[in-house]
């Protein structure tokens, strides 16, 4: 299911849990950063939406957030527990990412978080 986002033009997609940890880490390009720095910019991607949501009382939850920088695009996107992080060249549109992966979560609503997870790794292998 997730395998579908490297055609919109993603090219790394990681699975981010509770404590900032990569879970999974698919890739169909080469990352340039060392483990350490990896770690830090997971880790700084969960700490942000956890900051975020003290205000969701006030403005609701976070959808999710898109970070461009000079030469890469960076989208999170709340997935039930996990955050899901994306990576992408600038120019790549964003949006149909975010639907993509919100199309995903709705058509297995009815399965427990762990299942939908488990199944969309198991698919991107």
């Amino acid at each position: 299911m997730l395998r579908s986002l490297f055609d919109l033009g993603v090219d790394q997609i990681i699975m981010i849990n509770e404590n900032g940890r990569a879970e999974e880490i698919l890739s169909r390009s080469t990352v340039n950063l060392s483990s350490q720095k990896q770690e830090i910019l997971h880790m700084s991607f969960r700490l942000h939406h956890s900051l975020l949501q003290d205000f969701d009382e006030e403005y609701g939850k976070v959808d999710y957030l898109v970070v461009e920088r000079e030469n890469v695009k960076l989208l999170s996107v709340p997935f039930y527990s996990y955050k899901l992080l994306s990576m992408m060249k600038k120019g790549i549109d964003h949006m149909r990412i975010i639907k993509k992966i919100q199309h995903i979560v709705n058509l297995k609503y009815e399965y427990p978080p762990k299942s939908i997870l488990c199944e969309a790794i198991v698919n991107v292998k």
